[in-house]
């Protein structure tokens, strides 16, 4: 089986780097854009099920996989970004000034460590367990079958880091270190309980193809090992 794991387009907060969490802000036009690039490049893919988060950005950014592939999309609760408490709404440089001490503690281990009366990256895992076993099942239970189609989940940076270290049972504090792109598309193969990574933060898709107010610059030169679950 395929999963795709897609992050949402860009928003007003995300331009103006802002921690967004639970905060419910639509796509900007970009976002748009990019939600339109994301589905042209899954266009040939044997997509069964979607699955998004509730938030309005990751909603926009599915429904034109969705409507491509004639496909519901699942809304899912636990799929929404964490809560990033007093954070959200502000700017890194307010929130250093503002709670010195708890952003420290935070940067020292992002998996683990909480935003100011927010939740950590462990408390989305916890949420997200039975979910991701649930993706899992499908593998298991799709057999020869589940070569041939592919899942997508369309959530956010924290969510998809979260979810990311349960299936793929990567290091926590590596993970925690990462951040999934706007509009990005990483492709995971699950068979059983090993998952092999096809392609990771790719934005392949709004490089060639970016208007000019929108270009998008530089390249993506994250790599990641393949962790096997056991």
């Amino acid at each position: 089986m395929k999963l795709f794991l897609v992050r949402h387009g860009q928003t007003s907060w995300n331009k103006e780097k802002r921690y967004q969490g639970k905060t419910d802000i639509p796509l900007s036009s970009l976002g748009s854009w990019q939600a339109a690039r994301i589905a042209k490049r899954l266009q040939r893919e044997h997509i069964r099920k979607i699955y998004s988060s509730t938030l309005k950005r990751a909603l926009s950014t599915a429904a034109p996989i969705a409507k491509f592939h004639k496909l519901p999309v699942d809304r899912c609760e636990e799929l929404c970004e964490r809560d990033y408490g007093d954070w959200e709404g502000l700017p890194k440089s307010l929130v250093i000034k503002k709670f010195p001490k708890d952003f420290v503690r935070y940067e020292k281990n992002r998996y683990f460590r909480r935003p100011t009366r927010g939740e950590s990256l462990l408390d989305l895992e916890r949420k997200l367990t039975p979910f991701a076993r649930k993706i899992l099942a499908k593998s298991d239970a799709g057999g020869k079958g589940a070569r041939g189609f592919a899942v997508v989940i369309v959530a956010h940076n924290g969510t998809l880091r979260a979810l990311y270290r349960y299936l793929a049972d990567a290091p926590a504090k590596k993970v925690g270190g990462l951040a999934f792109k706007e509009a990005s598309v990483t492709c995971l193969t699950i068979k059983g309980r090993k998952v092999k990574i096809i392609s990771f933060n790719s934005i392949s898709h709004l490089k060639d193809h970016a208007p000019v107010r929108h270009k998008v610059n530089g390249r993506n030169k994250h790599k990641m090992k393949s962790y096997g679950k056991n």
